[in-house]
């Protein structure tokens, strides 16, 4: 082969080598641009999907209440009003959570709330029996326990226990009230009357069902509903305070956020007033 044509054979084979290496260049660009496209399309739907997904490891609340006017007050078996129910909702809502309360009777309600994680229950008397249950997010009010009876059917004067357990008392099943009569000694069946929510416990009294009642107030819709109204019997006292507590459960976390969330609301509603 001479000069001229060994010089046009490494030409083509060069021209060959370029022109394949080009092609291959070509080919991881466009790999690349298609790899860069896909990881694109994909960070775009974790942007999308991630507030769902942040949403879903929150843990949602269930909340759980009875009728305890003028705490909480229910109306058509939803919550309307009440102190309690006013920071709860306020509480809740800073905290991010939904606020759909339920009214249970309170046997439910605390039972619930006992073995349920993420679970709220309020308004609870905070007891030293209670006080390892439940954490104790924050205090609603004092309360000043006493007896208290018909003007209907009582005109006795209760100057100790003892006297008192000559009675038949009333109370609502699965309550603080109702624990603490039977340690003081009363007895279901004999001077102990249950009964399933605080409305009926009232209404028992004026009925003549029973003589007194161990309560820390006189709720307004019970005097309004009365004939003949109530009196406290001021000898046998005993203080205590309404919380909201949290299930024991609960992931620490929930339960750092709930405070916060309720000491807020506490400064909010206060600085309203």
């Amino acid at each position: 082969m001479s000069t001229k044509h060994q010089f046009l054979h490494s030409y083509h084979q060069y021209r060959n080598t370029q022109l394949s290496q080009v092609d291959q260049a070509d080919l991881y660009l466009s790999i690349i641009n298609q790899l860069s496209l896909a990881m694109y399309r994909i960070r775009l739907i974790l942007l999308l999907i991630a507030p769902w997904y942040l949403v879903a490891l929150v843990p949602s609340i269930r909340v759980v209440t009875e009728d305890l006017p003028p705490y909480q007050i229910v109306k058509d078996t939803r919550i309307v009003a009440g102190s309690s129910f006013q920071i709860v909702k306020r509480a809740l809502s800073i905290a991010g959570y939904q606020q759909n309360i339920e009214v249970l009777p309170w046997a439910r309600a605390y039972k619930i709330a006992q073995t349920q994680p993420n679970t709220l229950i309020f308004s609870i008397a905070k007891t030293p029996e209670r006080a390892p249950l439940f954490h104790w997010l924050f205090k609603l009010q004092p309360l000043k326990y006493q007896f208290y009876s018909s003007t209907k059917h009582s005109t006795v004067t209760i100057g100790n226990i003892d006297y008192a357990k000559s009675l038949i008392a009333v109370s609502v099943r699965g309550s603080y009230e109702a624990n603490a009569l039977r340690e003081m000694g009363f007895k279901e069946n004999q001077n102990l009357l249950i009964v399933g929510n605080f409305t009926a416990a009232w209404r028992s009294l004026e009925m003549g069902r029973a003589d007194i009642m161990w309560a820390s107030h006189i709720p307004a819709n019970a005097l309004i509903n009365s004939q003949y109204g109530y009196f406290p019997h001021e000898h046998v006292i005993k203080h205590h305070e309404l919380y909201v507590a949290l299930s024991l459960n609960t992931p620490e976390p929930v339960v750092t956020k709930l405070k916060s969330a309720f000491i807020e609301a506490s400064h909010e509603l206060n600085n309203h007033q």
